[in-house]
């Protein structure tokens, strides 16, 4: 897409910096492992049932999951083939891939905007430390796809964006329906 072209020229500059100036061996392992948990979703679908699993979380288990189902048709199956945006390894031949090399689209990335969505949910839901702690892992995600060379900052910028207006819909919308269904049984129960 050309009105990309000289964004994707860019950013790539500032991530060649970015692999010049931060990178070392302990972190290129670190940021590595931590990248791939979410290969496929895994580690956003593991949060989630683990969610699923107790009574006492599972009307939060319920909105991460709708909140990740969202996401995953809006990155995946909308934007990502609507804007077809390039990775930045195939723009800048000097970034270093440090995991799988990703053969769809950039923008935005599905990652980080998983982990958001999902932990999001948490943040909205839970007790804090347990929100702060989602997010610092969804930020760190979002760091990982930069640091690791396959997404520009702008894509996961984006997906941080699209992950948080993804979560506070998948909350509200689970919020209304219970209400709804609550009026509805007590409606019922009386009526009886």
């Amino acid at each position: 897409m050309a009105g990309f072209e000289l964004l994707n020229v860019l950013e790539t500059e500032v991530m060649v910096r970015l692999q010049q100036f931060t990178r070392t061996p302990w972190l290129d392992k670190t940021m590595t492992v931590y990248t791939r948990l979410n290969d496929s979703g895994a580690l956003v679908i593991a949060i989630c049932g683990v969610l699923l699993l107790p009574k006492k979380y599972r009307g939060v288990g319920v909105r991460a999951t709708f909140a990740l189902s969202l996401e995953t048709i809006v990155v995946n199956f909308l934007l990502k083939p609507l804007v077809g945006r390039t990775r930045p390894f195939m723009v800048n031949d000097a970034i270093e891939v440090l995991t799988r090399t990703p053969h769809d689209f950039s923008f935005p990335s599905g990652h980080t905007g998983s982990m958001v969505a999902v932990c999001a949910v948490i943040l909205f839901c839970m007790d804090k430390k347990y929100g702060i702690i989602a997010i610092v892992a969804a930020l760190l995600m979002a760091f990982s796809r930069v640091y690791v060379g396959v997404h520009y900052p702008t894509d996961v910028f984006a997906s941080i964006v699209l992950g948080l207006v993804i979560a506070v819909f998948a909350v509200r919308s689970m919020d209304r329906f219970e209400k709804r269904k609550s009026a509805d049984e007590g409606t019922e129960v009386t009526a009886s």
